[in-house]
């Protein structure tokens, strides 16, 4: 008994044959993932990177029915007419904002942020920044009560 099963158990053996080498043209995760951080790293006063967030909820966020709009990387800054870099809004009502930054100082500039979410009713303000986990204050996000 003993002999059958090692022989059933050696017939059951598979070898896999390994994949080929692949081209170096062909995106695959790993090239996309350091392709993706590469680019996120251009010094472009964050229009990349917003273009690059944005069109990351778009694919995200549209399966659900929710609207992404994009303004210029500045309107949220100079205008004050728009919530965000990046807005998220659902049957037409506002329901979230982005502030996409690469500036040092975005730390200087959480309390006009706070009067942004006050003053369109938001209940969160997403800000995507530059070096946002080298301090221990903010590389985790806050619990929601």
């Amino acid at each position: 008994m003993p002999t059958y099963l090692a022989q059933q158990f050696a017939a059951s053996r598979q070898l896999i044959e390994p994949l080929p080498p692949l081209e170096p043209d062909v995106l695959t995760f790993a090239r996309a993932k350091v392709l993706f951080n590469q680019v996120l790293n251009l010094n472009t006063e964050g229009h990349v990177q917003q273009f690059l967030i944005a069109s990351l909820l778009f694919v995200d966020r549209g399966r659900h029915g929710i609207e992404i709009t994009t303004n210029h990387p500045h309107a949220a800054d100079r205008y004050g007419r728009r919530a965000g870099d990046v807005e998220e809004t659902l049957g037409g009502d506002l329901v979230r904002a982005y502030e996409v930054t690469m500036r040092d100082d975005w730390q200087n500039r959480i309390s006009p942020f706070q009067r942004k979410m006050d003053e369109f009713g938001l209940v969160k303000y997403t800000i995507i920044a530059r070096g946002i986990n080298a301090g221990a204050e903010w590389s985790v996000p806050p619990r929601w009560r």
